[in-house]
């Protein structure tokens, strides 16, 4: 778990220069991915996978919380992207037929909706988050 923490640490979580206004993710289609995973989230609201997805509280507490498990989610997403990734390798690896090329298309498409999308919203919603964060902050200061 240190390794984890160490790995996955505010240097890791922080906004980075190209994704501060959010565009790249924009442009790959985040939005519609996220449309997409609302609809299925509130007709699913208090099952386990989905009831995290939701604000508890419009706080400045509510929304750090949020972010906490935002934070959680990507880095779950990420280390399951990578241990398909490494099933992936060893298909490519082994290759013999077209059955290993479906198998590989398969789990690359898998990959890509399952984790690497989740992964660019968690980001994408965290841009937001440190927006109204600091909005909520500067109001709260007056």
């Amino acid at each position: 778990m240190k390794l984890l923490n160490r790995i996955f640490n505010d240097k890791y979580y922080s906004i980075k220069h190209f994704e501060r206004e959010g565009k790249i993710y924009e442009i790959l289609g985040i939005k519609w991915f996220k449309r997409l995973l609302l609809r299925i989230a509130r007709s699913r609201k208090n099952e386990v996978p989905f009831n995290g997805y939701f604000l508890k509280e419009l706080s400045i507490e509510g929304i750090i919380e949020f972010e906490n498990k935002s934070k959680k989610s990507e880095r779950s997403h990420v280390i399951i992207a990578i241990i398909i990734l490494f099933y992936q390798f060893r298909i490519i690896i082994f290759l013999e037929g077209i059955l290993d090329v479906l198998f590989l298309l398969f789990f690359t498409l898998l990959n890509v909706i399952s984790n690497i999308y989740p992964i660019f919203l968690q980001r994408y919603n965290r841009i937001r988050i440190k927006r109204v964060l600091q909005k909520m902050k500067s109001i709260e200061k007056k």
